[in-house]
């Protein structure tokens, strides 16, 4: 489990109590050769977080967008308004919440992120609350398969699958609106299931 390591100044600006904070600075030499200098009554604590922390920290947000759904009963059945949200955890995973009115909401707890040329989400485990023929919703295993981001955020695709859900359930969530608007024929198909 990576860990956010939290380092406080306090020490450093309790050594210099007494003396003009303003005549010291913070010198940061970066990995590029470049250098910061930071006024030391500027600074009110420094934080250092492992990577996968930031990256978590840095993607967490609300992602809006459609879903393509196929099964062994159709395909590509789809369904606008639907949405992601990804909350940072304190180990640098991520929780995603799938939600949709048509294809239910899903749970992925601690789901590991990493940051190359686009954040990556690792294969996870969760379970997704669907409803059945106009009943009540029943959570059903789910796996969240795949998802990568782009790192301006703009650019999305999700990958959940449920494997007991009419033959097993492939929902693809993308970034944007569907391409046609299939979402009745999705209902439709979801409401008659299990009657």
């Amino acid at each position: 489990m990576k860990k956010q390591i939290f380092f406080t100044m306090a020490a450093l600006f309790g050594l210099m109590a007494g003396v003009n904070a303003q005549s010291y600075q913070m010198k940061i030499t970066k990995a590029d050769g470049s250098v910061v200098l930071i006024a030391a009554d500027e600074v009110k604590s420094v934080t250092f977080v492992s990577e996968a922390a930031s990256a978590a920290e840095e993607v967490a947000g609300t992602y809006l967008g459609w879903t393509s759904a196929s099964a062994a009963y159709f395909s590509n059945m789809n369904s606008n308004g639907d949405q992601v949200v990804l909350t940072a955890n304190a180990d640098g995973s991520l929780k995603v919440v799938y939600a949709s009115a048509t294809w239910g909401t899903g749970t992925f707890d601690n789901v590991p992120v990493t940051l190359g040329d686009e954040y990556v989400l690792t294969e996870t485990e969760g379970s997704i609350g669907m409803a059945m023929g106009g009943g009540t919703p029943k959570n059903y295993a789910a796996i969240l398969k795949s998802a990568t981001i782009s790192k301006d955020k703009s650019t999305y695709t999700f990958v959940f699958t449920a494997p007991s859900v009419m033959g097993g359930t492939t929902m693809t969530f993308r970034n944007g609106t569907a391409p046609e608007d299939t979402s009745a024929s999705a209902k439709s198909i979801m409401s008659n299931y299990g009657k």
